[in-house]
């Protein structure tokens, strides 16, 4: 398994390169990381229509602390995974929710409903969503999932 990941710090990038359980640090001093500029730009698209109109609130703590990640967040995960042939970003959206409640990502979660809004779920179906992982991430989880939904449906109904 091959895992790459870069950070800038005092003008340095620092790529952490972990193969198996050997952990590597380089630092490039003042080197660019460059992006994949047409997955940049997909990523950029879809990430706006994800956000609708939370978008013009800027990538908040993470593009202001950690811009190059947030560009290869962008350029890849939104970019080139929610981009690829296979599922459809409405169901992609349902996975991400899933995903979330059950690993308890409360914060990005609440965010992810919004998408999901977004990305054509109905309501309906994000509560349909939230029962079923019930179930399996357990009824104090899916008492704060569906509190978050609740405070995402009020705040797009205004």
């Amino acid at each position: 398994m091959l895992l790459d990941f870069r950070f800038r710090e005092n003008g340095a990038t620092t790529l952490i390169n972990q193969t198996d359980h050997e952990t590597r640090v380089k630092v490039m001093k003042e080197e660019k990381i460059m992006a994949n500029k047409a997955d940049l730009e997909k990523g950029l698209a879809l990430r706006n229509k994800l956000l609708g109109k939370r978008a013009a609130g800027g990538t908040g703590a993470l593009g202001e602390l950690a811009p190059d990640l947030d560009e290869i967040m962008t350029e890849v995960l939104f970019g080139r995974v929610w981009t690829r042939p296979g599922l459809e970003p409405k169901m992609r959206s349902a996975i991400t929710i899933a995903s979330l409640m059950a690993m308890q990502r409360l914060p990005q979660l609440k965010g992810h409903i919004a998408n999901g809004l977004n990305m054509g779920l109905s309501k309906e179906e994000i509560i349909e969503i939230l029962i079923h992982i019930a179930f399996y991430a357990g009824v104090p989880t899916a008492v704060n999932a569906f509190q978050l939904a609740k405070e995402v449906f009020q705040e797009n109904e205004k």
